[in-house]
């Protein structure tokens, strides 16, 4: 199996890059200096590939994407991707 990756710029410089994982898809977040050492700042992860590939898409960088379920480095989750069900885990 071929792994799916895919990046772009946002608006303010930064890099946004799509992995497929084993079982979900990693939205990852870099600045210029985190990328050219081949690392991210943080990441959100997605249960659902449409979910996923739309935020990679439509999202300019400002607040957070939607949809996703994970968020790294602050280890917030959120069932279904939904903000109302919010939740911090330790």
């Amino acid at each position: 199996m071929e792994l799916q990756t895919f990046e772009r710029v946002l608006p303010d410089g930064r890099y946004l890059n799509l992995y497929r994982q084993m079982y979900t898809w990693l939205l990852t977040v870099s600045s210029q200096e985190a990328y050219r050492i081949g690392t991210y700042d943080e990441s959100y992860e997605y249960q659902d590939h449409k979910a996923a590939l739309d935020s990679f898409e439509m999202w300019d960088g400002k607040g957070e994407p939607v949809g996703w379920y994970r968020h790294r480095p602050s280890n917030r989750r959120r069932e279904g991707g939904d903000p109302a069900k919010e939740e911090i885990r330790e």
